[in-house]
């Protein structure tokens, strides 16, 4: 877990270490609306709290710029012998937002030629595409 710029905002020291982490809220989708993170020291921690899509330009791979791909995951906590986290895992599925279509889906239909209102139609079925103004 790497907490890029978030410690520096928040002037934790150094040897903080991420005692605990807990998904606070989830949408019924299952995705991850709120994670708190606890840094510090037994005794002595500040509590950050990532909402929404904050989460997944925060939680991201050691030594990696990639964002995590989708709030739609469960943590498993590795912990030593003196109830230290040791590890973090993170498993889920989806890619993006979470709202039905798949952006490079969408990409490779265009490139095959499919038209706008075909490429919707095929992700939300059952909607009309309307026009909401006049020029």
């Amino acid at each position: 877990v790497v907490i890029p710029d978030e410690t520096k905002r928040l002037a934790l020291p150094a040897n903080w270490k991420l005692l605990d982490i807990k998904i606070k809220k989830r949408a019924p989708s299952g995705r991850v609306l709120e994670l708190a993170l606890y840094l510090g020291t037994p005794g002595k921690f500040e509590t950050l709290e990532l909402r929404s899509d904050k989460i997944r330009w925060v939680i991201r791979q050691p030594n990696k710029e990639d964002i995590l791909r989708s709030t739609l995951f469960d943590l498993d906590i590795s912990r030593d012998s003196k109830k230290w986290i040791s590890k973090v895992t993170f498993s889920g599925g989806g890619s993006g937002h979470g709202v039905g279509m798949c952006q490079w889906g969408a990409i490779e239909r265009a490139r095959q030629g499919h038209a706008h209102e075909s490429i919707l139609k095929a992700y939300f079925p059952g909607t009309a595409i309307k026009t909401l103004y006049n020029n």
